[in-house]
């Protein structure tokens, strides 16, 4: 609907907060690893996504939550019809490749998003390095304060 606040079909906040937390939340993560069967954002990715988050919906049916299984048993046909849809999305839309355009967005968000999380945990880790060796010399010198 509106391109610009990034609102609409296929572009909620939600799917990309799936990618982040599932396949680039830290530099061991598949996203990372295998980055280049990630760019371009597969479509059959983006359809999994959806597929999942129909599961959750699925589990709030009632008003409660309950427990349900993510099986291929159950699942799989969901995941064919979004994958159909995202298919038949990018045909109608090949003029303006927004498919295209929505993949290239979601999957910079997430590389840009572990990214900074990895710099950040990098730096944590050096600072609680220092912080460590400080405290050992100090007290090698009958000082605890390391500051």
């Amino acid at each position: 609907k509106d391109w610009e606040k990034k609102c609409g079909i296929y572009k909620t906040e939600l799917i990309q907060s799936a990618i982040n937390d599932m396949w680039f939340a830290n530099r061991s993560d598949e996203g990372i690893v295998y980055a280049k069967y990630f760019d371009p954002l597969p479509i059959q990715t983006i359809a999994l996504i959806l597929t999942a988050l129909e599961c959750c919906i699925d589990e709030w049916m009632t008003g409660v939550k309950e427990d349900i299984k993510f099986s291929s048993v159950a699942y799989s046909p969901v995941y064919l019809l979004h994958l159909n849809s995202l298919q038949r999305f990018e045909e109608r839309t090949a003029a303006y490749k927004l498919l295209g355009k929505i993949g290239v967005d979601l999957l910079d968000v997430a590389q840009y998003v572990s990214d900074y999380f990895n710099l950040l945990m990098s730096f944590i880790i050096q600072t609680d390095i220092h912080k460590k060796d400080a405290c050992w010399c100090g007290s090698i010198h009958g000082s605890s304060d390391y500051r």
